[in-house]
């Protein structure tokens, strides 16, 4: 009758629980990266809209949200931002701007080296005058 040794089981149980338990827990960091630069972004997305909402027109609220998201110090992994959408509807009165983030992930994984987030915010126009 064969002998079972109790080290050498635990030791395979150790290494087939590191080959599963390593790969997940990089997950997860990558995960944590995305999701703070997903805030951050949507931050950047409503700050911008708002100083454009204090703007009278088109213009001078573009170049506000530009300026807001040419100001922005994003988190060391974000590799580009802008903005990538802007409208300023003085019927609705309504501004909406839409940035976005390219991050590199700290952890690459096969097919997932870079990703990028986007957010919009929709504020009310209120740098124009009311009309009468």
């Amino acid at each position: 009758m064969r002998q079972h040794h109790p080290n050498a089981q635990s030791f395979i149980e150790v290494a087939a629980g590191c080959v599963v338990m390593v790969p997940i827990a990089l997950l997860v960091v990558d995960v944590v990266f995305v999701l703070n630069t997903s805030r951050v972004n949507s931050d950047l997305a409503l700050s911008a809209a708002r100083l454009a909402a204090n703007r009278t027109d088109d213009t001078d609220a573009r170049v506000a949200a530009q300026q807001a998201v040419s100001d922005c110090k994003p988190p060391y992994n974000v590799l580009s931002v802008e903005l990538t959408k802007f409208n300023f509807d003085s019927l609705s009165k309504l501004v909406t701007v839409t940035t976005s983030m390219e991050l590199m992930v700290p952890v690459p994984l096969p097919g997932f080296t870079k990703t990028a987030v986007t957010a919009t915010s929709v504020q009310p126009i209120v740098g124009m005058p009311a009309s009468r």
